[in-house]
């Protein structure tokens, strides 16, 4: 019927909390639905001499001016989930060499050549690197362990709740999107969420469908915005 609707999850709430003068509102697209979620890894180089994240968290507290941070950019989930994970510590953020880089890939090849100390990317683009024996994962965001990585303990179970950013990704429309509309989409979205197939190419993703319904999405959004513009403000990220 002529309306163009966007793929989104973390990107809106994280943007619109990092640039004071983003030309939209956390709030302006119409939510749809919340479809997945992925987690993180805490990622060293495999060379490094942190073995747990207990250790790495240890060692940065003393002196985290020496630390350099890979993130795949200022809005990008590595930000908000190393600065709630170090705020938790008792780890100054600001006071890290923070390397920008652009997406995860590029962040994930200066872990592996040692330009960076650690980062936290998804877990899916580390499992390759970990398996080629470039990089050791130290943690992962979720819940629960990877099945595809077993042996990595996930940051409650190492004592760190606060590593539990996850990406995430869901379905949004324009501003004033008629309730019928987003009630066609959401039912079709809840329903194809369902299909086996579709289940296990997100899975091989490291992926898990992580649904949301319309109301229920805004407001994930609006405490992932809140959580980011408080983040963004005390790392004087907000420009």
């Amino acid at each position: 019927d002529g309306y163009a609707v966007a793929y989104d999850g973390h990107i809106i709430p994280a943007v619109t909390a990092v640039q004071a003068d983003c030309p939209f509102k956390w709030d302006d697209p119409t939510p749809i639905a919340k479809i997945a979620s992925a987690p993180l890894a805490f990622a060293v180089p495999v060379d490094s001499p942190w073995r747990t994240l207990k250790e790495a968290l240890e060692d940065i507290r003393k002196n985290p001016e020496v630390i350099k941070a890979g993130v795949g950019g200022v809005s990008m989930p590595a930000v908000f989930a190393l600065a709630k994970l170090f705020d938790s510590v008792g780890i100054d953020f600001k006071r890290m060499n923070r390397v920008i880089f652009d997406g995860s890939a590029p962040t994930m090849a200066a872990l592996a050549g040692k330009h960076v100390m650690l980062t936290s990317q998804p877990l899916i683009d580390a499992i390759a690197m970990r398996k080629g024996g470039k990089i050791r994962v130290l943690s992962i965001s979720s819940s629960m362990r990877s099945p595809n990585l077993p042996d990595i303990p996930t940051g409650k179970e190492q004592g760190f709740s606060a590593y539990d950013r996850q990406t995430f990704g869901g379905i949004a429309g324009p501003a004033n999107l008629p309730p019928a509309i987003v009630k066609v989409w959401a039912d079709g979205l809840k329903e194809a969420l369902q299909d086996r197939s579709i289940v296990e190419k997100l899975e091989a993703r490291e992926t898990i469908v992580d649904f949301l319904g319309p109301e229920e999405d805004k407001k994930f959004l609006e405490t992932q915005y809140k959580e980011n513009l408080a983040i963004a403000e005390r790392l004087g990220l907000r420009k």
